[in-house]
This record gives C-alpha cells, structure tokens and sequence, in this order.
C-alpha cells in the first residue's frame, strides 16, 4: 500500500511556513532547488498538498535541507493513501487535497497513533508478567540445582524455554531493557537476570 507525506513546521504546513518566513538570500537557492515541483492553477479555497512516495524522496534530498536553514519544530507525517478520499490534482510527486481534509486525517490519524501506543503498552505489560514468570522459575531452579535437588538437563530446558521467549519477540524485550534504563536504573533482579541470558544469544 502506497502512503502520501504531509511535511508541517511550527504547526502549519511547511511551505505556507517557509514561503512567509524564508530570508531573501535564500530565495535564488530554494527557487533552484524546487523547480522539479510543479505549481498547477487549482481553484480558490484552502488547499493543501501530499508528497508521493517520489516527491517524499526527492524533497527531503532537495528542498528539506533548505527549510531546515530557516524553519523549527518541522514533522512529517505518512498518511495512507487509501485515507484520502478527495484529490484535487495529482502528478509524480504530489497530490493536491482539501485542506479540510487534512485536518480531518489528522485528528484520524492522531487518534489512531493514540491507540496503538495504549495497545501496545498492554501487550508490553503481559510479556512482561510473562517472562518474569519464567525467570523466576529459572532463579529458583539455579537453587534447586546448586542443592543437588535436579540436574542439568531440567535446568537447561527451562532456559531454552526463556531463549526461545527472547528469540521470539526481540523487540519487545528491547524495549523492556529501555525503559528500565531510562527510570534511574530500577531495574528489577528477575530484569537483569533475563539481560544476562539475552546477552548470551
């Protein structure tokens, strides 16, 4: 699925920005820069215009490092191409769309990002119940078998159990190890025991 790329700065869109905003010095080289895009006679209204896949490229290879002379806080942001509804004009590089209905895709899309991070925090915290139930159970039988109470083939199968648990969902336990990192190295005993057994892999 192909997706389109709204660039903003400051809030608005990045070439409203950047053509109120630009210094004078700088107009022979974005002039120079920005002649691949073309500027088509559309009808009045509040219009704003989607990179392509090929203007996202060439843009950010072109006319971005210019903006970023100049401009702040500057975003991007892909939008699903099947999202948009209404094109006013389109060629290579860009699509020319209603403004309204970029507001409206990005409220869409910020609720949808808002979801996905509530989701995927529930998922983190059922891995993680997960695994430092596994951990724990290998604590306890490292014990076991320092007392003489199981033998190595027990205490190695469990621990291929919490390899296979790390192998299967590498990113998630990276991030487990991130934010343990980032909260002034709280890091739980049952948390550094699986670091060490993933350093190990």
């Amino acid at each position: 699925m192909s997706n389109l790329y709204r660039w903003t700065a400051e809030g608005e869109g990045i070439f409203a920005v950047g053509k109120r905003k630009i210094p004078k010095d700088l107009v022979p080289l974005f002039r120079e820069q920005a002649n691949w895009l073309f500027k088509p006679m559309l009808p009045p209204g509040d219009i704003e215009f989607l990179f392509t896949e090929r203007g996202n490229r060439r843009y950010i290879n072109s006319i971005l490092p210019i903006h970023k002379k100049y401009l702040k806080k500057i975003k991007s942001k892909k939008i699903p191409r099947s999202m948009v509804k209404e094109i006013l004009y389109e060629d290579q590089f860009q699509v020319a769309v209603p403004k309204r209905m970029v507001d409206t895709l990005d409220k869409a899309l910020d609720e949808m990002s808002r979801r996905v991070r509530k989701n995927s925090g529930n998922v983190l915290n059922v891995i993680r119940h997960r695994l430092e139930t596994e951990v724990k159970e290998l604590e306890k039988m490292i014990r076991l078998y320092k007392a003489g109470k199981i033998d190595a083939r027990e205490l190695a199968q469990k621990q291929a159990m919490i390899w296979g648990a790390i192998d299967s969902m590498p990113n998630m336990v990276t991030l487990m190890f991130e934010i343990s990192d980032q909260s002034a190295g709280q890091m739980p005993p049952w948390l550094r025991t699986l670091k060490r057994l993933s350093s190990r892999r």
